[in-house]
């Protein structure tokens, strides 16, 4: 028997199932919101206490039998192929199986095709994906792959990033059925990213058909969470928004544009350089920085005050998330240009990063206006020696606990920082990339280079 507040009796079955149990088994009944704060009225509780008796000594489920079940492939027929494919549409749809958007038909053929992408088995066991718990193998990859457009060459990227995702420190779980809006941002770095046409330049968080890998794969990690994971709004995700979640954010670093002694991403992870590499980070806040043009002392100063203010807003979950060395703050993404200016002027990485540690601090005052009086105390008292009362805060422990990484085009103009987390204290994890056989590989290459043209060099 489960008790919850209203709203929620749906995220419990869902839940209940992760556990190996249907959905509709558990005896669910539904109290008041009122019931759950400070002071409130507790008389639902006597006034319906045969009710919960009644499901803690006598209600049995409806469904006994135990076992595996394994999903069975489909035929969706119409007049002709686009009448069969606008049916499959609606089906999906009914059947909660799709994102909402058109869909691919993941037939065995295309599926097949797909997997060429990974020497892995079919049936390979990936991960467990929450809050459903169902489990994605190789296989349930492709497919969610297949229906979204997606490539052969992709798969090491969805597999690696589910592996990422599903590291226990990175708290999926809490990512698929929170009512924030935090979503999986997934940076690839090594030489696989260019060959996929991954894109680490213009437009690199949006649309562009010249490097169009980044949609597909996020959208199919989207797919994943829902299909395999039940993260279906307002039964497994209750994320009050759900902002940016048909395609999350996908893009490589732009390593080739990186200046003279700064280490990509990868590195800063603790991978070997060259490695392909997948980050996967908990990306909840976009903003857009104006005016990142470096090419003189005084205008460097001037990008590290205006970045500093746009990272350092009071945010609830910002001390929380900074009092953890383990966890990072955000992550400031920078175009080739910004980042040579920077160098330019004998600027490192790691004191860019210290820079922007520094000028994000944020004032006694707003912290006092914008936290509640107990948040303040829990943070000192986990981290008084950097979160000191009376004194501005930064926005985590050390400058550490920021990622820079770098990507946006042969521009400077306009920069951009992703904060992340929210209230929950997510990681950020890292895996490498698999790929198949190199002769596999290649074959693989060349028949995307025949199918779209070589690479462009924009």
């Amino acid at each position: 028997m489960v008790i919850t507040r209203e709203g929620f009796s749906q995220v419990v079955c869902n839940s209940y199932a992760a556990l190996g149990f249907p959905a509709e088994a558990p005896w669910v009944y539904e109290f008041p919101n009122r019931m759950f704060v400070a002071d409130s009225d507790l008389s639902p509780i006597n006034e319906n206490i045969d009710k919960i008796i009644y499901g803690l000594t006598k209600w049995e489920p409806k469904r006994k039998t135990k076992g595996i079940t394994a999903a069975q492939k489909i035929t969706v027929k119409g007049k002709d192929y686009e009448d069969a494919l606008s049916k499959m549409h609606y089906m999906f749809l009914r059947y909660m199986w799709s994102d909402g958007l058109p869909l691919f038909p993941p037939t065995e053929d295309r599926v097949n095709w797909i997997l060429r992408g990974t020497d892995l088995s079919r049936d390979t066991v990936v991960a467990r994906i929450l809050p459903g718990g169902r489990i994605a193998s190789v296989e349930s990859l492709a497919i969610s792959l297949a229906m979204t457009a997606g490539r052969p060459e992709y798969l090491p990227v969805l597999i690696a990033a589910i592996e990422a995702f599903t590291e226990p420190e990175f708290r999926h779980d809490w990512m698929n059925a929170t009512t924030g809006s935090v979503y999986p941002g997934v940076i690839v770095n090594g030489p696989m990213a260019k060959q996929i046409r991954l894109n680490s330049g213009y437009s690199f968080l949006g649309p562009n058909p010249n490097f169009p890998a980044g949609g597909p794969i996020g959208r199919a990690l989207r797919i994943v969470f829902m299909d395999v994971g039940g993260a279906i709004p307002g039964i497994g995700s209750l994320s009050i928004s759900g902002v940016n979640r048909y395609t999350n954010m996908v893009f490589a670093e732009d390593e080739d544009s990186l200046p003279s002694g700064w280490n990509p991403l990868s590195v800063d992870r603790g991978f070997p350089k060259g490695e392909n590499v997948v980050t996967v980070v908990p990306a909840c806040d976009y903003q857009h920085v104006m005016g990142a043009n470096v090419s003189t002392e005084e205008s460097l100063r001037t990008v590290l005050g205006t970045y500093g203010r746009v990272m350092g807003y009071p945010n609830t979950g910002m001390g929380r998330c900074g009092v953890d060395e383990k966890k990072m703050s955000g992550m400031v993404l920078l175009p080739r240009r910004t980042a040579s200016g920077f160098a330019e002027l004998g600027w490192s990485k790691e004191d860019v990063r210290k820079g922007l540690w520094e000028n994000s601090k944020i004032s006694w005052s707003e912290i006092k206006s914008a936290y509640r009086d107990d948040y303040i105390k829990s943070v000192i008292e986990q981290a008084g020696d950097v979160f000191v009362e009376g004194k501005p805060w930064p926005i985590s422990r050390t400058p550490e606990q920021i990622v820079i990484a770098i990507a946006g085009g042969d521009q400077s103009g306009h920069a951009s920082y992703v904060r992340f987390g929210g209230a929950s204290n997510y990681e950020v994890a890292s895996k490498g990339i698999k790929l198949p056989a190199k002769e596999k590989w290649d074959e693989l290459l060349q028949e995307a280079e025949k199918e779209m043209g070589p690479i462009p060099l924009i």
